[in-house]
């Protein structure tokens, strides 16, 4: 199992099963995607509330995964 140490009280596996969703469901921007989380039942899902899925964090996700892409 791969893992990525995250020093957020949401886990990078909790912000990319949502932005895994949102891409599958309703593709959007990053800046986006916590407002889309409020229409939603997956922030619930996920245990994660939606103004924690602001654009930087996503984007610190995505930073802190990047080098390992091919592995995943």
């Amino acid at each position: 199992m791969l893992r990525v140490p995250a020093a957020h009280a949401v886990s990078h596996g909790v912000v990319i099963n949502a932005l895994a969703v949102n891409r599958l469901q309703a593709p959007l921007p990053l800046y986006k995607v916590g407002t889309w989380l409020e229409v939603t039942a997956l922030s619930s899902a996920l245990g994660s509330q939606p103004e924690q899925a602001h654009d930087t964090r996503l984007g610190e996700t995505l930073d802190a995964v990047y080098p390992r892409y091919e592995t995943i």
